[in-house]
C-alpha cells in the first residue's frame, strides 16, 4: 500500500492558502473561514447562504483529511481522503461561483496548484484499486 500523507498535507495547506477576493482586498481561505464561521456561530445575518455552505463544506473536508492522517486502516484512509478531497473541490467550485468572491479569476489561477494536487491524489487512489 502506498502512503499518501504527503499529498494530503499539501492539499490541506493549498486549500487554506487559496486566495479569495473579499470586500476591497484579498485574503486566504483559512482567514475567511475563521471570519465566516465566527459570523455564522454569532448568528450575524449579513452572510449569504452560499458563504455558510462554503464554510461547512470546506471545514468538513479539512476535518476528513486531517483524520485520514491519523487513521491506521488503509481502506478507511482512502475513503476519508476521497471524501475530504471531493468536499474541498466542491468548496472551491462554490467559492468560484460566489458573489462575495470579487477576484474569481485570481482565485482560479492561484488555485491551480490545489486543483492539480487534488486531482492527482484522486487519480492515484482510484488507479490503485
Amino acid at each position: 500500500m502506498v502512503n499518501y500523507k504527503g499529498p494530503t498535507v499539501i492539499i490541506l495547506i493549498l486549500n487554506v492558502c487559496t486566495i479569495i477576493g473579499a470586500g476591497h482586498g484579498i485574503l486566504p481561505l483559512g482567514v475567511l473561514e475563521v471570519f465566516w464561521l465566527s459570523s455564522v456561530l454569532g448568528s450575524e445575518q449579513n452572510l449569504q447562504q452560499l458563504a455558510i455552505v462554503i464554510v461547512f463544506v470546506t471545514l468538513v473536508g479539512q476535518i476528513s483529511l486531517l483524520t485520514a492522517l491519523f487513521m491506521q486502516e488503509q481502506q478507511t484512509i482512502r475513503r476519508a481522503q476521497i471524501i475530504g478531497t471531493i468536499l474541498l473541490l466542491f468548496g472551491f467550485v462554490f467559492i468560484l461561483g460566489s458573489k462575495e468572491n470579487e477576484a474569481g479569476f485570481i482565485t482560479f489561477i492561484l488555485g491551480i496548484p490545489f486543483l492539480y494536487v487534488s486531482l492527482k491524489l484522486m487519480y492515484k487512489i482510484s488507479s490503485e484499486n
